[in-house]
């Protein structure tokens, strides 16, 4: 099952600063920052998206974004995944849910059309199988 369109690694982190130093230091690029609602800051290395979130909470995980999310949640309430937080749109349908998976790991489902987000150009759906064994592509 795909879960969304576009999707990024979340971190919860107490201390956006202290992380920032790393991911600055190894070399990945930031393509956004703010404030709202949580001091953030979206970085990739052109593989892959990072969101470092200061919220007070520390967590690691998938945010997927997609216009028809509620749809995916159904599907998934219908397998059985218990959501441990949902919100709804003022229309009182489906905008965003968590749940977590046996291993703790935080999929936040997000019902948003992303077509203008930042998309990396280097990502397993556009790599050759050739390009895939070579380490040296990504």
């Amino acid at each position: 099952m795909k879960l969304g369109t576009i999707s990024q690694i979340a971190i919860g982190t107490k201390d956006l600063e202290g992380s920032t130093l790393v991911y600055d230091k190894i070399g990945f690029k930031r393509i956004a920052e703010g404030a709202q609602p949580n001091p953030f800051i979206l970085y990739t290395d052109d593989s892959s998206v990072i969101l470092l979130n200061q919220d007070g909470m520390e967590y690691m995980g998938f945010i997927y974004f997609s216009p028809d999310m509620g749809r995916v949640a159904d599907v998934l309430k219908r397998m059985g995944t218990e959501f441990l937080q949902q919100t709804l749109d003022p229309g009182g349908k489906f905008y965003q849910g968590i749940f977590l998976t046996p291993d703790g790991v935080m999929i936040n489902l997000v019902n948003f059309d992303a077509k203008g987000m930042f998309q990396p150009s280097k990502n397993l759906r556009n790599m050759t199988e050739q390009d895939l064994l070579d380490s040296g592509k990504y």
